[in-house]
């Protein structure tokens, strides 16, 4: 079991997405609790708990927590990601439904 408390909080995102992929990579078929307020440390995980106040508020996948529109959805808006659809997928390719009917006339 691998237990990581804040791992990457003082590392630039380069080098923190290279940590992230080696511990994935050393955690295969391991259990792996991570404690962090950063998001992207924990995109890929299986399940993935918020806690609040001292008690578990959701838990679920990435994708699922930001279709839930909650908690977890607020915090990954907060830190400046991506808008992303409720399949969990970045939105940057959507074109505005308003933009299409233009086209047509």
């Amino acid at each position: 079991m691998l237990l990581l408390d804040e791992a990457t909080s003082a590392l630039d995102q380069t080098t923190e997405a290279a940590i992230n992929r080696t511990l994935l990579n050393v955690a295969e078929g391991r259990t792996m609790i991570w404690s962090t307020h950063r998001l992207t440390s924990v995109v890929e995980m299986d399940e993935i708990i918020v806690i609040s106040g001292g008690k578990a508020i959701e838990r679920g996948s990435h994708a699922q927590l930001l279709a839930a529109n909650g908690a977890y959805r607020k915090l990954w808006d907060d830190q400046g990601h991506t808008p992303h659809n409720a399949a969990g997928q970045a939105d940057d390719d959507n074109e505005d439904d308003d933009d299409e009917d233009d086209d047509e006339e």
